[in-house]
């Protein structure tokens, strides 16, 4: 039986008929429809909507009213239209109505995807401007970033200070003109200074990102880190929801082998305790950056985030391994990994 088969009566637009009709199951099957794997993060949107919202004003609210609503009730740092476009690509507060079991959002503003194209007042002071200028010049007169530029521009993107048009510009102009070692390590730097860490240590000996999905073959790679937990060695692996289609994330596989990404630090420090091997979810220890990389929706493309998460180490293990499947590619992160003071071999 497919999913669609199993859910329960819905309109032309694939949204449930009565919202009494909604439970967990049903949302991950219309979260699966949209191409989404629900976290911890995207229940937390679902379940203010239904509590926060809907039985309170009996339909979904359209962008802005999702955003403020948000911003109330999760917090500044989530309040803002590029986090709820990273859960939800798109048209959020359509896609999320949609999983919560609401009706659709009717104001034509939100059908258009109005977030996308909104007008954000942008602080004097901390606008994208000059960084996007210095990577869009064209061949002769674009410059790569200095290691500071690159910190203080993702600094401003992940604290909701950058317009996000500028903010869609400035990682596809990167894109083109190609990360240098430099940025990443400046990405890095801002990225690890605004990641949610545990609050007390936790010990691994192997960092293991993992933010790039398997087209063709099987994700081989998770069961030679099991083999390693297995001879005694802390692994903590670390990647993102999915965000392309016809590849397979570890996020996706791991649950076929009774493992279930951690929920907070507890249950890593515990995971790590009693079988050796943990996977952490991106969303866990840097949501913003998880908007980001779901932004790849919009974009079509791979932006500078997939290059330079990979070097996030949030526990600062002593080792990171570090797959690489062109060439370049590796010359390019051990010269970031040098940056940042590591070694690479």
């Amino acid at each position: 039986m497919t999913a669609i088969a199993a859910l329960p009566p819905r309109d032309a637009d694939g949204f449930l008929l009565e919202q009494a009709d909604w439970n967990e199951q049903v949302a991950g099957e219309l979260a699966r429809e949209e191409g989404l794997v629900l976290t911890p993060a995207h229940r937390a949107v679902l379940h203010m909507l239904q509590a926060a919202y809907y039985r309170e004003h009996e339909h979904a609210p359209a962008m802005r009213a999702l955003v403020s609503l948000t911003r109330r009730t999760l917090g500044p740092e989530k309040g803002r239209s590029v986090y709820l476009l990273g859960l939800f690509p798109g048209s959020p507060a359509r896609v999320a109505a949609k999983i919560a079991g609401l009706p659709a959002p009717s104001t034509a503003c939100e059908q258009a995807h109005a977030p996308v194209r909104a007008i954000v007042i942008v602080p004097r002071g901390t606008s994208l401007r000059p960084s996007c200028a210095r990577s869009g010049r064209g061949r002769r007169g674009a410059r790569s970033l200095e290691r500071e530029e690159a910190r203080t521009a993702l600094r401003m993107i992940l604290d909701g200070e950058a317009d996000p048009l500028q903010t869609g510009a400035f990682l596809m102009l990167l894109r083109v003109k190609e990360e240098t070692a430099e940025e990443i390590a400046g990405f890095v730097q801002a990225a690890r200074e605004r990641a949610q860490l545990p609050e007390a240590p936790i010990i691994v000996d192997l960092d293991w990102p993992t933010y790039a999905g398997k087209r063709q073959q099987p994700p081989w790679y998770l069961l030679s880190a099991l083999l390693l937990a297995t001879h005694g060695h802390r692994v903590l692996m670390h990647g993102c929801e999915p965000h392309a289609r016809n590849r397979l994330f570890a996020a996706q596989a791991l649950p076929a082998l009774g493992i279930a990404a951690a929920r907070d630090w507890q249950e890593v420090r515990e995971a790590l305790d009693t079988r050796r091997f943990a996977y952490a979810p991106l969303a866990l220890f840097s949501p913003g950056l998880q908007a980001l990389l779901n932004l790849r929706h919009l974009f079509g493309l791979r932006s500078p985030v997939n290059t330079f998460v990979r070097h996030m180490n949030p526990l600062a293990a002593p080792a990171t391994m570090q797959s690489l499947q062109h060439p370049a590619y590796a010359v390019l992160h051990a010269g970031a990994a040098r940056q940042l003071g590591s070694r690479a071999r």
